[in-house]
């Protein structure tokens, strides 16, 4: 009923925000619409990284609903006139667009009012930040399109040649989701991985180790009881777990996606700017197969994870290795990625007992073969050299792949039924 704004939640969920029925309705990705929240007149819409809905109003405040729904208080009722578009920067300070003086305002993650940003605007409607910082603007009345740099300075965008009310900034894909799955051994061949955050701000993320619970999905010789442990860049341990209720049980179920076994081991962390190594071993010095994820629980906001690696022993059969990865995108647009498997330049580096010829394959999420390689100069050498990470052995694997928003597999194996230490590595080669 007048719909003024839109936007997605993390799950694909649709919201409106209904200016003349006074309600922000819901729509699930087949299209069901449901009443989310019952809001005097609103116009604008915005989640922050936890899933929080903020609505501006008419009614110059900024109301604040939580994942559910529930309502959570007013954000901010001061230095708002009209407020219309708002938009999240990466360190979580809220903008909003107030339609009435021509002004951007600027909100701390708890409300504090921090004065307007921009000013002599043209009837501001909607605002969207894009990957480099920079806030797109459209202008109303005089039907243009503004850009703010992160310095504050103003210029002319673009025109539209009509009157725009909403605005999108179209950002690469990211690296969301990662998983490896590896027959955890023991001393130097547990389950290592790893993982790089770039950027500004925190990053909130779940981490479980699983065993038990492969087995429903027909894994066998599975890790009986995980603990993991999340080192920092320096190799310091920041956290370590064991079973998962023990500690944080409140706050990785509100994640949604909890383990399904008791003796499963998960880590609820933020972090910042750096890079982080996840440890999968398993209890009493224990052995079997095991799994490591890592779940970005603020896609699409703050920093990003662009580069992840996997290590272990590399066997036959099903105990390969096994590295899984979601490329996301909100905005559309497919990424680039270098996938590469080593194993004889780990020799160098001190590991003992190196796979000694990787193959390496990547794989859609309907199991479809997207590239394979095995050595890595007979096929792409000079896309490879050109991402300015080629192997450093010629033995070693690489791909180079365009893909689109969905999961994929990584799978590292020895040729000719090879085993030994192996590593696979994705790269984001996008901006």
């Amino acid at each position: 009923n007048f719909p003024m704004a839109l936007a997605f939640d993390r799950a694909g969920n649709l919201y409106a925000a209904n200016f003349a029925g006074s309600t922000v309705e819901k729509f699930t990705p087949a299209g069901a619409g449901t009443v989310f929240a019952n809001v005097i007149r609103p116009t604008g819409l915005a989640f922050d990284a936890s899933g929080n809905l903020y609505v501006s109003t008419f009614g110059n405040t900024i109301e604040l609903f939580s994942a559910a729904g529930t309502p959570l208080g007013t954000f901010a009722n001061s230095g708002l006139n009209n407020p219309e578009g708002l938009a999240f920067d990466s360190l979580g300070n809220l903008y909003a667009a107030n339609n009435g003086s021509d002004t951007i305002e600027k909100f701390s993650p708890n409300g504090a009012d921090l004065g307007f940003v921009a000013q002599n605007l043209n009837g501001p409607v909607g605002i969207a930040f894009d990957s480099s910082g920079s806030l797109y603007v459209v202008n109303a009345r005089a039907a243009t399109i503004q850009k703010i740099m992160e310095d504050g300075s103003l210029s002319f965008f673009a025109n539209t040649g009509f009157s725009p009310a909403f605005i999108a900034v179209q950002t690469p894909p990211k690296l969301v989701n990662i998983s490896t799955r590896l027959n955890v051994l023991t001393g130097e061949n547990v389950l290592d991985s790893g993982f790089i955050v770039r950027g500004p701000g925190k990053k909130n993320v779940l981490i479980r180790g699983l065993g038990p619970s492969l087995v429903s999905a027909g894994v066998s010789d599975t890790l009986a009881d995980p603990i993991l442990e999340l080192h920092n860049g320096a190799g310091a341990v920041l956290l370590s777990n064991d079973n998962w209720k023990q500690t944080q049980q409140a706050a990785i179920e509100a994640t949604g996606i909890p383990p399904a076994v008791d003796a499963e081991a998960a880590i609820l962390v933020s972090l910042t700017e750096g890079s982080y190594t996840v440890i999968e071993r398993g209890k009493n010095e224990s052995t079997g197969v095991g799994l490591v994820e890592v779940y970005d629980l603020t896609a699409g906001s703050g920093p990003e994870l662009v580069n992840i690696s996997s290590r272990g022993f590399v066997d036959t059969g099903s105990n390969v290795l096994i590295a899984g990865f979601i490329v996301a995108a909100q905005t559309g647009g497919n990424s680039q990625v270098i996938v590469r498997a080593l194993g004889p330049s780990l020799g160098k580096a001190g590991v003992a007992d190196p796979l000694v010829d990787p193959k390496l394959e990547l794989r859609n999420s309907n199991g479809a073969l997207v590239a394979a390689n095995d050595d890595w100069k007979s096929t792409q050498q000079a896309a490879i050299q050109t991402t300015g990470v080629p192997p450093s052995n010629d033995l070693e694997a690489a791909i180079v792949a365009t893909l689109a928003p969905g999961a994929y597999t990584a799978i590292a194996s020895g040729k000719e039924g090879g085993s030994g230490v192996g590593l696979v590595e994705v790269y984001n080669l996008e901006p």
